[in-house]
């Protein structure tokens, strides 16, 4: 709904947790914003990359876990590489980084 929204340039979410029930993910470069962050959050990478590439323009993208757990108990798994892979096609827009993922996650 958010990238339907042609002035919307910023969303931040926090502790936000992906439902399965999410419907679609949305289309790649389909969303008007350019500024995404994600704080206290739980989650996966898929559902990550398939948000970064929804951006038309991304200039700024930050996350951080920040010790959440799945609601039935564990801590998120999360697969680095996509998501940098995702980071990468708006390597020539995005002007801001923030990455911060605790060091005790398993990665891959």
């Amino acid at each position: 709904m958010v990238r339907k929204l042609p002035a919307v340039e910023s969303v931040a979410f926090k502790l936000v947790t992906w439902s399965n029930d999410a419907g679609i993910p949305p289309p790649p470069r389909s969303a008007n914003y350019s500024k995404l962050g994600f704080t206290q959050s739980v989650m996966h990478s898929w559902d990550l990359c398939r948000i970064i590439e929804s951006a038309k323009t991304l200039k700024c993208f930050t996350s951080a876990i920040g010790g959440r757990q799945y609601p039935g108990g564990g801590h998120p798994m999360l697969h680095v590489t996509p998501i940098l892979k995702s980071l990468w096609i708006h390597r020539q827009t995005l002007e801001k980084l923030d990455l911060d993922m605790e060091s005790q996650k398993p990665r891959q």
